[in-house]
């Protein structure tokens, strides 16, 4: 829905990545389940994860969706859900261990707890 209301994925990846954009297009059209959106709510795909650890040297769940996608600015919760998968993908790519994986994920979740609870006043 999201890419949708951007004006579709083209226009999505052309206003993100501009000439660069070919790029996700073509992880995309090599497996096109990469086309799935990585966080509920909005337009980034998983192609844009793979593309962030290929092309922009991304290494981390928190690199990705804290810098990459800005994902923790922009829909925190939703990126919190995202983590894991986001971890899988990082493990393939990266060839990480799923202890690393596993802890970048809790470190994650957690850093958004305590921001959460930081904004809303309640203790954790």
């Amino acid at each position: 829905q999201a890419i949708l209301a951007s004006g579709g994925l083209s226009a999505h990846l052309g206003e993100r990545y501009g000439t660069e954009a070919h790029f996700v297009s073509d992880l995309i059209q090599s497996n096109p389940l990469l086309a799935k959106p990585i966080v509920e709510g909005l337009p980034y795909t998983e192609a844009e994860v793979v593309y962030a650890v290929r092309h922009e040297l991304a290494s981390t769940i928190d690199d990705v969706l804290s810098r990459r996608i800005r994902a923790r600015l922009m829909a925190r919760d939703a990126s919190a859900n995202a983590a894991q998968r986001v971890g899988e993908i990082l493990q393939q790519e990266l060839k990480l261990q799923p202890e690393q994986v596993a802890r970048q994920v809790a470190s994650y979740q957690a850093a958004i707890k305590h921001e959460k609870s930081i904004l809303m006043g309640t203790s954790e």
